[in-house]
């Protein structure tokens, strides 16, 4: 049984005793590790090892977020970081970056419109340039039948030109129209492996 008014043997080391001479601490370093470990003890009181953090150890001379990213990549990803201090690229603007080079405000402009647009443009109220079509703009430039039209089916077509076929369009098929022309079977046998074969 140990004395547990006893000390630990390890040289500056005032905790009681646990087992074996070593207090707990250092009793499970060596349990382990099969010896006392102080860089271990040394990192985590310094903290983060990368240059100009400032958070508290976690694990292996990393803060937790700096720990999470060489998990996630293997890697420090310091890129991520000086995108925050980066302003907008639009000129003239002088806010955060936010997205693909925007600030908050251009980005959604950007998504919205397809371009960046000053106040006076924004105020006017824009018409689908898809040709004969007076609606206002929804998306990039179109209104929002054509907008989904050409997100759907990768061009856009007027509701006149556009006739959506009753039966599958395989020779010989008599089945219900599912999608992109062909009935459910041919649509999953043919155009689905087809899409796969080109990304393979």
């Amino acid at each position: 049984m140990n004395n547990n008014n006893n000390k630990c043997i390890v040289e500056g080391c005032n905790n009681k005793c646990f087992s074996k001479g070593y207090c707990e601490k250092h009793y499970f370093q060596v349990i382990r590790h099969g010896r006392i470990t102080p860089e271990r003890e040394h990192k985590k009181a310094m903290g983060c090892t990368v240059p100009g953090c400032k958070n508290k150890h976690y694990a292996k001379g990393y803060c937790a977020k700096h720990y999470a990213q060489i998990l996630r990549t293997g890697k420090l990803v310091l890129d991520n970081e000086y995108k925050k201090h980066m302003t907008c690229s639009v000129e003239g603007c002088n806010e955060n970056h936010y997205a693909k080079g925007y600030c908050r405000r251009h980005y959604h402009q950007m998504h919205t419109y397809g371009k960046i647009m000053d106040r006076e443009q924004k105020d006017k109220s824009e018409k689908c340039s898809f040709p004969g079509c007076t609606e206002d703009v929804h998306a990039k430039g179109l209104c929002r039948k054509h907008f989904v039209e050409q997100y759907n089916y990768s061009k856009s077509v007027s509701k006149n030109n556009h006739t959506k076929p009753d039966k599958c369009i395989v020779e010989g098929c008599t089945q219900k129209h599912y999608a992109k022309g062909y009935c459910r079977y041919h649509y999953f046998k043919n155009y689905r492996m087809d899409h796969r074969k080109q990304e393979d």
